[in-house]
């Protein structure tokens, strides 16, 4: 196992307060955990949303971050999901730390910004992956 550093900037085009863009990235060796990211922004309005997926091969969208309406930078945020049993039910209590899992993410990243302004690199973000 190996971590990786992933940068995904986006450039959004448009209209002050309603400019949008996107960017992927492909996930290192494939298959990996998400053990942190964080953004940072380009003098964005109160307004931008951005979404940080993991675009599987499969055609399914995982979410991995949903930032509505923030503008301010993120320091490093590490996700956590539910895990699940042998059959792929959600395990019961998600209050206990063992039932707490790192994001498995394959295929590409994907961020999306909306309700921004107009720039080069208007979000960043970085992603700590644990190549499996």
């Amino acid at each position: 196992m190996a971590r990786k550093v992933v940068k995904i900037a986006v450039t959004t085009t448009g209209i002050a307060g309603v400019a949008v863009g996107s960017a992927i990235a492909s996930i290192p060796g494939g298959v990996a955990e998400l053990l942190s990211y964080d953004v940072k922004y380009t003098s964005q309005p109160g307004t931008v949303d951005v979404t940080l997926t993991a675009e599987q091969p499969n055609g399914v969208t995982k979410t991995l971050a949903t930032l509505t309406s923030q503008n301010t930078d993120l320091a490093m945020r590490r996700p956590l999901e539910a895990g699940v049993d042998s059959v792929g039910a959600d395990l019961a209590d998600t209050t206990k730390s063992p039932n707490l899992v790192k994001p498995l993410v394959f295929g590409t990243l994907k961020v999306a910004v909306a309700q921004g302004d107009a720039a080069t690199d208007a979000v960043i973000v970085t992603v700590v992956l644990n190549v499996l």
